[in-house]
């Protein structure tokens, strides 16, 4: 009869000690919320950065209401026109509002790099929790998959995948997801390798708790730090991605307003309408660097070694 006590009381121990895995974690996002809003305010560069990002999504997403023209409306008689009163920003080849392009231009390209990334971060998280949390002959597996797909310069990589299936905004999403997998599955199995040894982890085995409940309820929000940081700075890469494929003919097609494809075009009239290659060059300069600078800012505010 003594030991019955006994028994409940190291039951509820090891239940306590698999709950601390869900507290630290949630400890660990209120307390990365507060070195991000701390960082914010240190980081004026960073809030610059954000609120330009903001405004852009904005702008993509009211594209119909603030765009002066349709992106595809034509007018022969005005082609290549430089900056005017009429057109902010210009002309392209055919008289399209280069404005209205741009703006239209940021609905594809952020959608691109979202979705891509989203892609990639879903497939990398799943493949790195599993490989990292079983190991034995399916992370053998999984990683030499990585291994080879390592061995592909990712831009190469993209080339090939849209080069096979075909030039579509899917097959681009497709490529894109491919493309970002590799990496995110490497950062979360190094956690999870980590993380899986933890008391906490013991406990919930201890108590019971099958393996995908351990998996995602007590391993994954521990990783979401460096899958968030990764996520920022993703989009920065598959949009640079997604640019260099519209530059290369392999994107986006045309008429479908997209700024790696009016790059392209663009360069075909750099010296008697610059404006065509500046604009978008500026707009994927100053988009790409602003992703850098919050992923940046993310990655001071989340990572407490560098706190």
């Amino acid at each position: 009869m003594a030991t019955q006590p006994v028994m409940n009381q190291g039951h509820e121990q090891r239940g306590a000690v698999a709950l601390a895995g869900i507290g630290e974690a949630q400890r660990t996002v209120l307390t990365g919320r507060r070195r991000l809003l701390r960082e914010m305010k240190r980081n004026r560069l960073a809030t610059a950065s954000a609120i330009y990002l903001l405004i852009l999504m904005l702008l993509a997403a009211a594209a119909p209401i603030v765009a002066p023209y349709p992106p595809n409306k034509q007018s022969l008689m005005d082609r290549l026109e430089g900056p005017s009163a009429e057109h902010w920003l210009g002309t392209d080849e055919t008289g399209r509002d280069e404005l209205s392009r741009l703006i239209y231009g940021a609905r594809i390209s952020l959608f691109i790099g979202v979705i891509g990334t989203i892609g990639g971060v879903v497939l990398g998280t799943i493949i790195g929790l599993l490989s990292g949390f079983f190991g034995g002959w399916f992370d053998q597996i999984a990683m030499r998959i990585v291994d080879i797909m390592y061995a592909f310069p990712g831009i190469l990589l993209a080339i090939f995948i849209v080069a096979v299936v075909g030039p579509s905004l899917l097959n681009i999403i497709i490529a894109l997801t491919v493309w970002g997998t590799p990496t995110l599955s490497r950062i979360v199995r190094a956690s999870v390798l980590s993380l899986r040894e933890r008391d906490f982890v013991d406990a919930a085995r201890a108590i019971g708790a099958t393996r995908s409940r351990i998996m995602f309820r007590h391993l994954l929000p521990n990783t979401a730090a460096p899958i968030i940081v990764y996520s920022t700075l993703g989009v920065a890469g598959s949009l640079l991605t997604a640019a260099a494929l519209g530059f290369l003919g392999v994107g986006v097609q045309p008429p479908t307003p997209e700024w790696g494809a009016m790059l392209s075009t663009g360069r075909n009239y750099m010296r008697n309408a610059s404006h065509l290659v500046l604009f978008p060059g500026l707009m994927i300069l100053l988009t790409v660097l602003a992703l850098n600078i919050v992923g940046d800012a993310l990655r001071d505010a989340l990572d407490p070694h560098l706190n």
